[in-house]
């Protein structure tokens, strides 16, 4: 009976301690933001600007995605209609974003020759899209067809569901030195940590 007793005893203990673990767990997970990502804008000459577009918004979700930051994929393109879209998933915020590219000695665009000659292949999500349509996108396939005095522009667009006036605002450019640099890769980097540190901040 006392051997009895110490061994509940020490379940009880035991159970003490792994509670709390596991609420600080469930803790840990609600004070996680999630960002509704709305299919990037792409001005570029010729090419396929779907296949760009979601190109651009799967390296913006591995960026954005982490222990205190997690993505969702808003398929919706009206305003009215995302918003909508990102207060139903329990989106905090919702980021917009364009890309817009200038040759520098004229001719299509990097991400249409780049990423534009892949076949689309439809499925029931972007990411699997991508995977499925033949070699993943990256910025390394467009790197490959940059070249020198290429220009990148980047604008993002981030506020809440609701809002009115926007919680950041940023345009960043970016212009290669020499052929096959990955100019693309910088743009979103410099925009996901803006973005981090604003929605950290709130």
């Amino acid at each position: 009976m006392k051997r009895f007793y110490l061994s509940f005893a020490a379940f009880g203990l035991f159970a003490a301690i792994a509670v709390p673990s596991a609420a600080g767990a469930e803790e840990g997970a609600s004070q996680s933001v999630r960002i509704g990502l709305v299919k990037p804008k792409v001005q570029m000459d010729g090419g396929d600007s779907a296949q760009a577009s979601e190109t651009i918004r799967r390296m913006f979700s591995e960026y954005l995605s982490g222990p205190t930051m997690q993505v969702t994929l808003l398929e919706a393109r009206l305003p009215n209609q995302f918003e909508e879209e990102a207060r139903q998933a329990g989106c905090d915020y919702i980021l917009s974003t364009e890309v817009v590219h200038r040759r520098g000695g004229g001719g299509a665009g990097v991400l249409g020759k780049a990423l534009g000659n892949f076949g689309y292949v439809p499925a029931k999500d972007a990411i699997t899209s991508i995977v499925l349509s033949g070699a993943v996108r990256t910025a390394a396939d467009v790197a490959v067809s940059v070249k020198a005095k290429d220009e990148m522009q980047l604008d993002i667009l981030l506020l809440q569901p609701g809002a009115t006036t926007p919680l950041l605002t940023k345009t960043a450019k970016g212009r290669a030195k020499s052929d096959g640099e990955d100019v693309l890769t910088s743009l979103i980097e410099g925009a996901a940590t803006e973005i981090g540190g604003a929605v950290s901040q709130r």
